[in-house]
């Protein structure tokens, strides 16, 4: 993702626990039953520890390694039960925000919330400053390891999920506390949710119209004149081949990533990809943390028969959080460009309709990576030869006020001012009463 731009896959997707519950069959008694089974979830779930606890002991009398004792417990999917008479969620509209988020409207135990799509996370992820409210309370911790770093959550169970016409039983959820990307993206989210959904389910996503329906995979019918890709397992999540300015490469298909492209340093770190290349650095990062990573322009991308030119790529300094063979990872600025239908259950990606290769690809054209603050939005990091390295600013500054410097209109804060296009001007006004002069630039 691009410069502070929020969670990542391999955030989401590494927070796991290993403590299921079973299906919920009953179409119309749903709610009571669940109920119910939470009740009987939360005694099995007791039961359960005090028996691996007392498997464990034995392991570690026997000398072995303890964590094998927990490496064939495997997580239960969530139970699905479309509303009778439906076979599919009915259309939901979303907004994609800023060209980088996916975010719909859906109901938790009863509350609307704002749900971020998104299909590299394995397990849904709550907001911890949203789970009181929705119902979602502790009960364990997990560690994940993300782009960042390793970070720690809180494991919830039994949470039940409708999306339209659509009800969702999810097992077990992660709580993270998600304000600091929340503060860099400048949109909040209550749930992160993907991984229980695609995994049974075809999801259609068609961005011409902003809205997605979620499919029953039983009886579905492949569009006429579609292209289908092949989906290969990464993890629990799905990757893609892809063709990156003429070489090959295993890239991971991630609708929660808000950046173009990432790479991993298995494609990028060699003679011949770096020869003549501009670069610069961006704060990138996702819930365990952020922090600066170098920053090009790709010359193309290849998705199917479908050639995308001149996108902006974070060349990731490790592959932390990620798998060993994938090459970096693809992100709804790109996917966007599609009308998607997405499979997992029959692996296999479908592209429908006309492609957008022509509208450029926004890139940030200061150099300055933000977040909120209660006085405005405070700059987090200044990216080395960009304009706002040349006009002096610094990590800690606060801006209050963005001004058009041809027209003197008043710019928003939350808007996606920092891509503007080349050449454009702005004044800009300090916490502490400097006003300095900006245009943007390419700088990588």
């Amino acid at each position: 993702m691009l410069p502070g731009e929020g969670c990542s896959t391999a955030d989401h997707r590494n927070l796991r626990t290993h403590i299921s519950l079973s299906c919920l069959r009953c179409r119309h008694t749903g709610v009571r039953l669940f109920r119910m089974s939470r009740r009987m979830a939360k005694e099995r779930r007791r039961l359960h520890r005090m028996i691996r606890a007392a498997e464990l002991l034995i392991l570690v009398t026997l000398g072995l390694n303890a964590s094998e004792a927990f490496a064939s417990d495997k997580t239960e999917p969530a139970t699905m039960q479309y509303m009778e008479g439906s076979e599919s969620s009915g259309w939901i509209p979303f907004e994609v925000y800023q060209g980088k988020h996916l975010y719909f409207s859906a109901i938790v135990n009863g509350h609307h919330v704002t749900a971020l799509l998104d299909s590299g996370a394995s397990l849904v992820v709550v907001n911890e400053s949203a789970a009181a409210g929705l119902g979602v309370l502790p009960e364990d911790t997990s560690t994940g390891i993300g782009v960042g770093g390793i970070g720690t959550s809180r494991v919830s169970h039994d949470v039940r999920i409708t999306v339209g016409r659509l009800n969702v039983y999810a097992q077990q959820v992660v709580i993270v506390d998600e304000s600091e990307t929340d503060k860099r993206i400048g949109h909040s989210q209550d749930i992160a949710l993907g991984g229980e959904i695609f995994q049974k389910a075809i999801v259609d996503i068609d961005f011409r119209h902003n809205r997605l329906e979620i499919l029953n995979p039983d009886g579905f019918k492949l569009p006429a004149h579609a292209q289908v890709l092949p989906l290969y397992a990464a993890g629990d999540v799905r990757a893609v081949s892809a063709t990156v300015e003429g070489r090959a490469a295993h890239m991971l298909f991630d609708l929660g990533n808000g950046g173009a492209v990432y790479l991993h340093p298995r494609f990028w770190d060699r003679p011949a990809f770096l020869a003549g290349r501009q670069l610069s650095s961006a704060f990138s990062g996702g819930w365990t943390g952020a922090s600066s990573q170098k920053i090009t322009m790709l010359r193309s991308l290849k998705i199917g028969s479908a050639t995308f030119e001149n996108l902006p790529a974070i060349l990731r300094d490790s592959a932390t959080g990620g798998l060993n063979d994938i090459d970096g990872n693809i992100g709804l600025p790109v996917w966007s460009r599609f009308h998607l239908i997405v499979d997992f259950p029959h692996n296999r990606l479908i592209l429908v309709s006309s492609v957008d290769v022509v509208t450029p690809f926004s890139a940030n054209h200061t150099g300055l990576s933000l977040r909120q603050n209660a006085r405005g939005v405070e700059v987090v990091y200044v990216a080395p030869g960009s304009p706002g390295g040349a006009a002096h600013l610094k990590a800690g500054d606060v801006i209050t006020s963005v001004r058009s410097a041809a027209s003197g209109e008043n710019i928003a804060l939350s808007s996606n001012w920092t891509n503007a296009p080349l050449n454009t001007s702005f004044r800009i006004l300090l916490a502490d009463g400097k006003v300095i002069q900006l245009t943007t630039a390419r700088y990588f």
